[in-house]
C-alpha cells in the first residue's frame, strides 16, 4: 500500500506541478521514484539484492527527497505547491512512525493500525482540495477580464442563457462604449489606456453595486444587466446617473 501510494503521489506532483516542461531534471528524478516504489510492491520474485535496493530508493531515498522538492517549490511560492507539501508531510510523518515502531521505539498502540490509513486519506483530501483550487481558479479567469476583474464575455453569454431558461426578468440592459478611447492609447500608450478601463471599471461597479451586474465586453466596450428599474424612466434616470459617474 505504501508502495502504491507513494508511486501515485510521485506522479501525481510531477503532473501537478509541471515539472515534465518547467523542470526536466527534477521531473526524471520524480519518474524514477514512482518507478521504483511502484516496483517495490512486487518484490517477491526478484533477487534480494534488487529487492533491497528498490526498498531504499522507494522508502528510505524517495520520501525524504519528494519532501524536499514540495518544501523548495512550497518556498520558492510555486502554485499549489504548499499544500501538496502539507499533503506529503502526513505521507512522510507516516512513515517516520512505522520506522520508529518497528524499531520498538514508538509506543505499542491502537493507532499503528490507523496510521498509514489515515496519513493517506489526509494527503488524497489535500491533492482533492489543490485540484478543486486549480479548477475554480482556472474557471474564474476564464470567465473574467483579467485587466478589470469584472465578468467577460463567455460569462454574459452564460448569465444571459441562465437569464433566458428560467424566464428571469431583466428591467434594463446598457451598452457602454467610451467615446475618445483610441485617442488616449494613442497619445498616452496602453498603460495609459489600461488605466482608465480600470477606473471606468471601478466606477461603474461604485455606481451599479446591488443592483446591477457589469461585464466588460471587450475594447472600450462595457455591458449592464439590471433588474432594479421598474420603468423606462427609472432606467433613463440611472443609466444618466452612470454617465455622470463615468465622465466626471
Amino acid at each position: 500500500v505504501q508502495g502504491l501510494s507513494n508511486a501515485a503521489s510521485a506522479m501525481f506532483l510531477a503532473s501537478y506541478l509541471g515539472t515534465a516542461t518547467n523542470m526536466p531534471r527534477v521531473h526524471r528524478l520524480i519518474q524514477g521514484i514512482a518507478i521504483a516504489s511502484a516496483m517495490s510492491c512486487f518484490v517477491s520474485p526478484m533477487p534480494d539484492i534488487l529487492a533491497n535496493l528498490l526498498f531504499v530508493i522507494a522508502l528510505l531515498l524517495g520520501q525524504p527527497i519528494l519532501f524536499g522538492i514540495t518544501l523548495t517549490l512550497a518556498a520558492r511560492k510555486i502554485e499549489g505547491a504548499r499544500t501538496l507539501h502539507l499533503g506529503w508531510t502526513m505521507i512522510q510523518a507516516c512513515t517516520v512512525w512505522i520506522y520508529l515502531r518497528g524499531f520498538d521505539i514508538a509506543p505499542d498502540s491502537e493507532f499503528n493500525h490507523y496510521a498509514l490509513p489515515l496519513a493517506v486519506t489526509f494527503t488524497a483530501l489535500q491533492f482533492s482540495w489543490a485540484l478543486t483550487s486549480r479548477a475554480r481558479k482556472a474557471e474564474h479567469q476564464a470567465s473574467h477580464d483579467a485587466l478589470t476583474g469584472l465578468p467577460n464575455r463567455l460569462r454574459l453569454a452564460v448569465v444571459s442563457n441562465r437569464t433566458s431558461t428560467f424566464r428571469r426578468r431583466l428591467d434594463a440592459v446598457w451598452h457602454v462604449d467610451l467615446d475618445g478611447f483610441k485617442q488616449v492609447n494613442d497619445t498616452f500608450g496602453h498603460a495609459a489606456g489600461d488605466a482608465v478601463l480600470k477606473e471606468v471599471a471601478a466606477r461603474i461597479q461604485r455606481r451599479t453595486r446591488g443592483f446591477a451586474t457589469a461585464f466588460r465586453t471587450g475594447g472600450d466596450e462595457f455591458v449592464i444587466l439590471c433588474d432594479k428599474p421598474n420603468d423606462a424612466r427609472a432606467a433613463i434616470t440611472l443609466a444618466q446617473m452612470l454617465i455622470n459617474e463615468i465622465s466626471e
